[in-house]
Formats: structure tokens, C-alpha cells, sequence
């Protein structure tokens, strides 16, 4: 619904408010709590829906300081908590599936090392990556490796080093990676996109940082998550990686 006009379009503002005061909302949820959001909520003055947020003004704030010192799943919850929800059932990802239509290996670890394109800093060495998958190779774990078109020179770095690996880049949508993570024993990747999704359906999975995000505020979700942070990430030793997985397996 935001088509996030800049400030010297008053119309397409003017525009915004027309559609969201159409839209008829009771109550809205700002689980953003941005500069930006704050604007809106007082563009729809005189009058405004429930807002439940960090606008000045509205009528269920989040009274907590410093929101974005939190991470935004904890933001989020204490938030709705504030407005009095506070049945949180466990995520059901069942509806988000789609079946593969390749042979799996048995027992396999997932790879995701790609990041955004403007964001090289992000990526541990595709070579790194290489090294870790022979090390899964021989304790008898198949590595994959999930990626786009976009990342082509790095995983094919990766396939070159091990040959072993099954590489899919360009071959799964999200819901095949949803499906390829439930049954993974466990996924490693940079402080991306799919590490999310792939921890949010409960895949055991080691996430790298490095000094660009804070895991503390960013990290993914999931029942058994754990991130490592080496600045620069480029610097983290395989074996520091290799332990760390090996922890996670148990």
C-alpha cells in the first residue's frame, strides 16, 4: 500500500492517506516503528485508527526505550504483548512446502554463502565454504548448495573444491528450500535472507557474521540457532566453523 512518495510529492502523500483511510482500519500495527511510519500515522490525523507503535501520539505506544536496541522478534512480541496479545502459538510452516524433484542423499547439511550483491563484506570466502564441505564429506554428510545465478563464481568454487557436494543454485524456490532444511541435518550460511527461512522451520543452523550486522539484533529465529561473529568475517578459520558445527550436530 506505501508507495513511499518522497517528501516533494504532497500528492502521492495526500494519495496514501486517501487509500489507508478507505481501507476502513480499526487498529494498525506498526511493527516497523520508523521515522517514516511515525509520519504516516500522523498524516492520518484528525482522527486516527488504534495505532500500536512508537508514534508519538498514538493510542497503544510501545513504552519500552530504545526499540531498536531490541531484536525485532522480541520488539515485536513485547509490542503486541503492550496492545494484549499474548497467545503466541509455535509457528506452523506446514502450508509453506513444495516438493523437489531431485533424489536427496540421506544425511545432508545445507550451504548458503551468498549475501546481497552491494554487500561482499557479508561473505565468508567461498573457498572457506569449499574447505567446510570437504570436512562434512568426511563425516559422511553431503554438502548442498543453495544460491542464484548472482552468486555463480563463489558456488562454483565451492563445487570445484568438492566435488562431493550436490550443488542446486538456480534450482529451488523458497518452499523447496523450506522443504531441503526440514530434513537437513543442519545448515551453515552468512547473515542472509534464506538462513531466516531455513532456521525458522527448525533446521539446527549456524549463521556467520560479520562487523556489518549485530546477531544480537538480527539473527535468525528458530529452535536451535546459533551465530558466530568474526570481524573481518573473511578472517574466521574453517576450523573455528567446523567446531562450531560439530557442537550443533551434537
Amino acid at each position: 500500500m506505501d508507495t513511499k512518495p518522497g517528501w516533494s510529492s504532497p500528492g502521492e502523500w495526500l494519495a496514501l492517506r486517501a487509500r489507508i483511510k478507505a481501507a476502513g482500519f480499526a487498529r494498525i500495527y506498526d511493527l516497523q516503528g520508523s521515522g517514516r511510519t511515525a509520519k504516516i500515522f500522523q498524516l492520518l490525523r484528525p482522527n486516527p485508527p488504534e495505532w500500536n507503535g512508537t508514534a508519538w501520539g498514538c493510542a497503544l505506544p510501545d513504552r519500552r526505550p530504545e526499540p531498536k536496541k531490541r531484536h525485532p522478534i522480541q520488539r515485536h512480541r513485547q509490542q503486541l504483548e503492550q496492545a494484549g496479545i499474548t497467545d503466541f502459538p509455535e509457528q506452523d510452516w506446514s502450508w509453506f512446502d513444495e516438493p523437489v524433484d531431485f533424489p536427496l542423499p540421506e544425511r545432508y547439511v545445507l550451504l548458503a554463502p551468498g549475501c546481497a550483491p552491494h554487500r561482499p563484506e557479508k561473505r565468508w570466502p567461498a573457498l572457506h565454504f569449499a574447505e567446510l564441505a570437504r570436512w562434512l564429506v568426511a563425516r559422511q554428510l553431503t554438502p548442498i548448495i543453495l544460491g542464484t545465478a548472482a552468486e555463480g563464481e563463489a558456488l562454483a568454487t565451492i563445487a570445484a573444491g568438492c566435488p562431493e557436494a550436490l550443488d542446486l543454485r538456480d534450482r529451488t524456490s523458497l518452499p523447496q528450500i523450506a522443504r531441503l532444511a526440514r530434513g537437513a541435518q543442519a545448515a551453515v550460511g552468512n547473515d542472509t535472507g534464506p538462513m531466516h527461512l531455513i532456521a525458522a522451520v527448525g533446521c539446527p543452523s549456524l549463521v556467520l557474521f560479520s562487523h556489518a550486522s549485530d546477531p544480537e539484533l538480527s539473527s535468525p529465529h528458530g529452535r536451535k540457532v546459533r551465530t558466530l561473529r568474526h570481524i573481518p568475517l573473511a578472517d574466521l578459520p574453517p576450523k573455528d566453523v567446523e567446531q562450531a558445527l560439530s557442537d550443533l550436530l551434537g
